[in-house]
């Protein structure tokens, strides 16, 4: 007799709906991070929250302000990545159940 998963547990364990979401939790830190050292982490929050998912003329001028820096230089490529992984991973969660 096979064990079955279940549905629930399946959703639970979707490794591509897990890394997705680790993914963009890691690129959210590392905006806060790196656009943090001007101003402080909440300081212009308006202005630096468009940087977290694309370049925009106030990234660039952050960018220049901050100067070299120990953290990267910060690449929505990692949010995008994120982002898709996510979808993906619900996707296929659905699927299965």
């Amino acid at each position: 007799m096979a064990m079955t998963q279940s549905p629930w547990l399946a959703r639970k364990y979707n490794p591509v709906l897990w890394v997705g979401f680790a993914v963009l939790v890691f690129a959210v830190l590392w905006w806060l991070a790196y656009y943090g050292q001007w101003q402080g982490w909440f300081g212009l929050l308006d202005v630096k929250f468009n940087c977290l998912s694309g370049g925009t003329f106030e990234c660039d001028s952050f960018q220049e302000f901050i100067g070299k820096s120990a953290i990267p230089v910060y690449s929505p490529m990692a949010f995008w990545a994120g982002a898709i992984l996510s979808i993906v991973g619900l996707y296929l969660s659905g699927r299965r159940g």
